[in-house]
């Protein structure tokens, strides 16, 4: 692509502000100041940025230690939940963390039995904690470096449930339309350690920091909140189940229904004071990466503005507007022949309603799918000059191994011209071997997990 090809300037930029948002830079920024590193005897990363989380935290302990110490003197012993990469490449990375770390792959987006044992893992380690002589419960101190993901690699389902009861109910609910917060509400209440839970198993101090992957930044749903008091109850679990019409396992249901009778313990309360001994901060979540956009497309001499913040709408929902707001624009102001183009910044994570077979895509391919046929509509002469950028700050989107897309108005008739049918594939939910095959999808660095990205480009 030209240097003034408007999809490759929006590839360009998500490269960009995906280095500034890195997770290992966004940790390094914070440990050498945060005295939870150093008091830290034990630390436990879990999610999709792990391992960036923790170099963050070697990258400290090499610098200055009179000045900066990450560390307590002794290293702390260290446990890390880890997706499996997406290539299937095994991990070389223990080496790099100059930490005793044992690392356990657990999988995404859908949890597996290697999910189950990574959650057993986690339950011994965190029961541990001030009961041996290594580190003694007046003096234990548990450093947590939690990120998105969290919640499919850690699956601990609640007594009397079998983990493939609790899959499938979530992964119904997610086909049925939940946003985050929604799904994680069930989530917590078929789990032994999620709603904060998993922080009930040592009276030792806990300092969670947490990159955010959900709108608001909420603790009690980053990674469906293992360590951080739950203000819902199975009331609510019930609620949401029901107007999604969600189709549950019998066991499942029976297990909600018997807490919202009141047979079960629901989850710590806010107000019981349980929690007391967490001391939880967000390092960076979705409005960072807003900023570092905005930043970044300044340096590049463009100007910009907000297309739409925290979307949760559905996908064809927020296809359309961005369609009309397109057309609006373009009417407002219509296109010059020269100068630097106008990029407006959004985020969030809209919603998609599969059916019960999808094929291969993210809510950011279908959504930029979706918008290229809108795109498509635009006068001929102006089709490659709009585009439009969908990709997550993680390294993959639903089950793809892409970020998501970069379309313009030219996607349709290119997908089209090499027998493709891009209106089948949506119907199909079938968005990734369209982009794919016509070089429309970006694939970033995958060090961070702080929500979705949208970029909108008018000439």
């Amino acid at each position: 692509m030209s240097a003034e090809d408007p999809r490759g300037q929006l590839a360009r930029l998500f490269q960009e502000v995906a280095g500034y948002v890195d997770g290992q830079r966004l940790v390094a920024e914070e440990a050498g100041a945060d005295p939870a590193f150093a008091a830290a005897t034990h630390v436990l990363a879990v999610g999709k940025v792990a391992l960036p989380m923790l170099r963050g935290c070697a990258l400290a302990r090499r610098s200055d230690p009179r000045e900066r110490p990450a560390f307590a003197p002794r290293a702390p012993r260290t446990l890390a939940v880890v997706p499996a990469p997406a290539d299937g490449t095994p991990l070389t990375e223990a080496a790099a963390l100059s930490l005793p770390t044992l690392i356990i792959v657990a999988d995404h987006p859908h949890p597996t039995a290697r999910s189950v044992a990574a959650a057993q893992a986690v339950l011994a380690f965190v029961r541990s904690i001030g009961a041996g002589a290594d580190a003694p419960a007046e003096s234990a101190r548990l450093l947590v470096l939690l990120s998105g993901g969290a919640s499919s690699l850690l699956c601990a389902p609640a007594d009397g449930l079998a983990w493939e009861d609790k899959r499938d109910a979530i992964a119904a609910v997610a086909r049925a339309g939940a946003t985050i917060r929604e799904l994680n509400i069930v989530r917590k209440h078929l789990s032994a350690i999620k709603g904060g839970r998993l922080g009930l198993e040592t009276t030792a101090p806990i300092a969670v920091r947490a990159l955010s992957d959900v709108i608001g930044d909420d603790p009690a749903t980053i990674g469906s909140g293992p360590f951080s008091p739950d203000p819902s109850r199975f009331t609510e679990a019930i609620a949401v189940v029901e107007r999604l019409g969600a189709k549950l396992p019998a066991a499942v249901r029976a297990h909600l229904d018997r807490g919202a009778r009141g047979e079960i313990p629901d989850t710590p309360m806010p107000a019981s004071g349980a929690l007391a001994h967490v001391d939880y901060r967000v390092l960076a979540g979705p409005a960072r990466v807003v900023d570092e956009a905005r930043a970044a497309i300044a340096r590049a001499g463009c100007s910009t503005g907000t297309l739409a913040l925290d979307v949760e709408d559905t996908v064809e929902v927020h296809a359309a507007a961005i369609g009309a707001r397109v057309r609006r624009e373009l009417d407002d102001a219509p296109a010059s022949s020269g100068g630097a183009p106008r990029i407006l910044v959004g985020n969030g994570e809209p919603r998609v309603v599969l059916p019960a077979s999808a094929g291969r895509g993210g809510r950011a391919t279908h959504l930029a799918l979706l918008v290229a046929r809108e795109l498509a509509e635009l006068p001929e002469a102006l089709r490659s000059r709009v585009a439009f950028l969908a990709a997550g700050t993680d390294d993959r989107d639903g089950n793809t191994g892409v970020s998501g897309g970069i379309v313009d108005g030219t996607t349709w008739q290119r997908a089209r011209a090499q027998g493709l049918d891009p209106a089948a594939a949506l119907r199909a939910f079938d968005s990734l071997p369209v982009l794919a095959s016509i070089g429309d999808t970006v694939r970033g660095p995958g060090t961070s997990n702080l929500l979705d990205l949208h970029l909108l480009l008018l000439p």
